[in-house]
């Protein structure tokens, strides 16, 4: 889900993105964008071991899936949207992300790895993940071309799936052990 999320498709392609959408400086924009990434890092760094993690996954997924419609929305309606809205919109979902998707599934994966397999399991994860994220690197422009003002909403769709998934089969992990855990995941299982 991380890298389904559309993250880098933004941060890939976010001056092009905010060309479409009208700023007048994408560039400037991009930069905004960059910034809302370090900041919003250090907040979910900090809010990790206060909120659990399984609700910052959840409220981010969330938020990101509404930012990925609203993003829709906004390249749906061209110049009729204002530009800065494109921009605020961004930066909410780089800000979701962060709080959310960015880090916390490196968390739970150590969590969630028995210490016999953590290594090859978390191995097994980075690999996956940077696979994901050529996918997205290379398959988004050619989804811009297929669907035009709509390239964001497979990824609200992947989000959505990815939440109720979440919801359903994933327990905090924020002060179990991994037996705890484990034992947890049987029952969601079941």
């Amino acid at each position: 889900a991380q890298q389904f999320s559309g993250i880098n498709a933004v941060f890939f392609y976010s001056t092009a993105i905010f060309k479409a959408a009208g700023m007048r400086s994408p560039m400037a924009a991009t930069l905004v964008t960059g910034a809302v990434n370090v900041l919003s890092t250090a907040v979910g760094v900090a809010l990790v071991e206060v909120s659990g993690r399984r609700p910052l996954l959840l409220s981010g997924m969330g938020g990101m899936a509404v930012c990925a419609l609203g993003l829709t929305a906004i390249l749906v309606a061209g110049d009729a949207a204002p530009a800065a809205l494109c921009l605020l919109t961004v930066c909410a979902s780089v800000s979701f992300f962060e709080i959310g998707l960015g880090s916390i599934p490196w968390q739970i994966g150590n969590e969630l790895f028995p210490p016999a397999c953590r290594e090859s399991g978390m191995a097994l994860c980075a690999a996956v993940n940077w696979c994901a994220t050529t996918v997205v690197g290379f398959a988004f422009p050619a989804m811009q071309h297929a669907l035009g003002p709509y390239s964001f909403l497979p990824f609200a769709a992947c989000l959505v799936l990815a939440y109720a998934f979440t919801s359903a089969y994933l327990p905090e992990t924020k002060g179990r052990s991994v037996g705890e855990i484990q034992e947890a995941l049987a029952q969601a299982a079941s």
